[in-house]
């Protein structure tokens, strides 16, 4: 976390590990302020890590909120080959584990999940697998469909990659100017040993498997929803954002886009507007005559 985004004094900051289906090993970040109102389990994107939210973190602590986030496996400080994955499964076993491990002590029915980017794609999947005791998804420029379009000769040669060699690295090709116009926070990523800059094909399959299904599944994805998308998104495309909100069984459901905005929009310049919009939102939600954490 950045000097620049200092949680509460008073909050209690742990971090450890756990374990996921299949025995890999996951990392974890929590923050604790005295008197909790609720709880926020934070997923991050592809290529990202758990400590690459500092705004949103800092935002949430003070607003009362324990906060706890995870690095998915192959990703930040978790074991497992760098951003690939032999199933999508996977993912959804390693939230389904990181959840569970949430829930012990926090709130009842004040747990709530904010992911962005492939987290939100893995989110979705994970609550529409079976009911979740989950009382609001907030969804960040959700990865449910690839905005670019990348050249068919390198979509070729990683499948064809893929059937020998589906662990092999191939680089994403992605800029930090793709994920924010912040100068700050584009240095800060170019100089991140954690962040991810390779993924695999078998990766790549099975997340475009995963999109696939997911406005499928939007009806009978029936939590509170709230949709945050970037204007300028060169990466994940915000009209299939739109078309999940408006398919999504929902009753309670809000989108907000930010024109102008790129990928990474609790990094992006403005980045004020839309942290504060997921906090209010959380906040109307979890008011805060809940009782504490009993930890």
């Amino acid at each position: 976390m950045t000097d620049a985004y200092p949680p509460a004094a008073d909050a209690r900051r742990e971090e450890g590990s756990l374990h996921s289906k299949d025995g890999l090993r996951l990392h974890w970040l929590r923050y604790t302020p005295p008197d909790a109102r609720g709880t926020v389990a934070v997923l991050p994107g592809g290529g990202d890590h758990s400590g690459r939210y500092p705004a949103l973190t800092s935002a949430l602590v003070k607003a009362g909120f324990s906060v706890a986030a995870l690095d998915f496996r192959g990703h930040g400080l978790s074991d497992g080959r760098r951003w690939h994955i032999e199933s999508f499964q996977d993912y959804v076993d390693d939230l389904d584990a990181f959840m569970a491990f949430v829930r012990e002590g926090s709130v009842p029915g004040r747990v709530f999940v904010v992911a962005h980017s492939q987290g939100a794609l893995i989110a979705v999947t994970w609550a529409t697998d079976a009911p979740r005791d989950v009382a609001g998804f907030v969804l960040s420029s959700p990865y449910f469909r690839l905005k670019l379009t990348p050249p068919r000769l390198k979509i070729l040669g990683a499948r064809l990659a893929g059937k020998v060699v589906p662990w092999l690295p191939v680089s994403t090709g992605l800029r930090v100017e793709d994920l924010t116009a912040d100068p700050e926070m584009q240095r800060w990523t170019d100089e991140d040993p954690l962040y991810g800059r390779t993924t695999t094909p078998r990766w790549f399959a099975e997340s475009q498997r995963a999109q696939c299904e997911i406005l499928g599944r939007a009806p009978s994805f029936g939590y509170p929803l709230l949709v945050l998308a970037g204007g300028g998104d060169q990466i994940a495309d915000p009209t299939s954002e739109r078309a999940f909100h408006d398919a999504a069984g929902s009753k309670d459901r809000a989108f907000h886009q930010y024109e102008g905005f790129r990928h990474e929009l609790f990094n992006e310049r403005g980045r004020e507007r839309p942290i504060g919009d997921a906090v209010a939102w959380l906040s109307d939600r979890a008011p805060r005559e809940t009782r504490s954490l009993d930890r």
